[in-house]
């Protein structure tokens, strides 16, 4: 898979529109925007019963267009579930770090305490 991640491709007049909302639910998934990848990815399902519909009767391009949406889900998985790891990763480092700050509403510092 591609750093651009797999797009459905028609031939005609309808390949602008499905290109586009393709690289549009990339651009989302990247930037973690989910609100818009849920409406993107219930656009994305419209066309692909769109097209899938219009491929009727052709066992190879129905199998391509399944096969190009397969790779596109799983790009976003890979690439969801990576943003995530990061995150997760950089929040356990910053929580660690909190710990070894002196607390906000406590005067004396750690080492001052007496027992």
């Amino acid at each position: 898979m591609s750093d651009h991640g797999p797009s459905i491709v028609t031939a005609g007049a309808n390949a602008p529109e499905t290109d586009d909302l393709t690289a549009r639910l990339r651009v989302a998934i990247r930037a973690e925007a989910y609100e818009e990848v849920l409406d993107l990815l219930g656009a994305y399902n419209s066309r692909f019963e769109q097209l899938l519909g219009e491929a009727s009767g052709d066992p190879e391009e129905s199998r391509r267009l399944f096969t190009e949406a397969r790779d596109l889900l799983e790009w976003a998985k890979a690439t969801t579930v990576a943003g995530r790891a990061h995150a997760e990763v950089s929040l356990g480092r910053l929580t660690h770090a909190a710990g070894y700050m002196p607390a906000k509403n406590c005067s004396n510092r750690t080492w001052q305490f007496q027992a």
